[in-house]
């Protein structure tokens, strides 16, 4: 589906990661976001525009105004759906510190074995940024997780791009491929253990909380 793109620039990698130990990518969003999620599927900027599904955006205006500039193979950056391998990412801190919908968010785990690997590209950092390098499929030994385990990214160089690499996959990720919810308080956590049939754990370290 995809042709290789030549990398601008190689990025440092320091820990690599075998492919058999990455078994989860996880996606943030509203609790509000949750019923189209589980009857549609997560789908992509593109497709929520082109069908002009209403929903709660948590992202950054700047981001996607520079993400909607950019394309892979041909094809926009806003057809793919993001996700991310790790929950302590800049994105998270971001809304923690400034959001007061926090206590609303939702950590979608996501199972990659249930993920097509043709339709996905590994990014070593933040997809929207220029250094970031791109390859076709789960490539879970390109991120650097020297970073990406890290107690924290700030005192490390280009750490906030690295922190925030992805796995983008084409198109709409399968509903049945979220396995679990996890959320910051356990008032949440009940609300949705009685509305979702997934489990939902309560995880506040994970949001900064």
């Amino acid at each position: 589906m995809l042709e290789q793109l030549t990398p601008q620039r190689h990025a440092p990698v320091s820990v690599t990661m075998p492919q058999s130990q990455v078994n989860w990518v996880w996606h943030l969003t509203h609790r509000d976001n949750l019923c189209g999620i589980m009857q549609r599927g997560l789908l992509s900027h593109l497709q929520l525009m082109q069908l002009k599904v209403q929903y709660q955006d948590i992202s950054d205006a700047e981001v996607q105004a520079c993400r909607s500039t950019k394309r892979l193979w041909g094809n926009d950056l806003h057809g793919f759906t993001p996700t991310f391998f790790v929950k302590r990412n800049p994105m998270m801190y971001r809304l923690a510190r400034n959001d007061r919908r926090i206590s609303q968010l939702v950590w979608l785990k996501i199972d990659v074995h249930q993920l097509d690997a043709s339709r996905c590209v590994t990014a070593d950092g933040n997809a929207a940024a220029n250094h970031t390098q791109f390859w076709q499929g789960p490539q879970f030994d390109k991120p650097d997780w020297s970073v990406l385990l890290a107690d924290s990214w700030h005192d490390v160089w280009d750490g906030r791009r690295l922190r925030a690499a992805e796995l983008l996959y084409w198109g709409g990720i399968p509903a049945d491929a979220v396995v679990e919810l996890q959320v910051n308080n356990m008032v949440l956590q009940h609300q949705l253990l009685a509305q979702q049939s997934l489990p939902v754990e309560c995880r506040p370290y994970d949001f900064f909380v």
